[in-house]
């Protein structure tokens, strides 16, 4: 048994890593060049997919809601004249 714990908390609970076989054998995929050069390949397109669902979202964010100095203006434009009608 291995004991976990949350970072930041004083909780933890067991684990047993004895039954492992549900984890792939990386050996198998590392010892083969072409194994190796097929995995590499699968990591590279499922990290592209990732990130241009990550741009694609970044994007529409942008759209929707402004850029970090857009809504900084109009925060204190908003507080200045909020001010000045007092």
């Amino acid at each position: 048994m291995m004991r976990i714990g949350s970072h930041g908390t004083n909780s933890t609970h067991s684990t047993n890593l004895s039954n492992e076989s549900y984890l792939p054998n990386w050996a198998n995929w590392t010892n083969e060049p072409e194994k190796f050069a097929n995995l590499m390949l699968t990591l590279i397109f499922k990290e592209n997919y990732l990130l241009d669902n990550l741009i694609r979202s970044l994007e529409n964010k942008f759209v929707t809601e402004g850029g970090y100095s857009e809504n900084l203006t109009k925060r204190r434009l908003d507080e200045k004249f909020k001010n000045y009608r007092k």
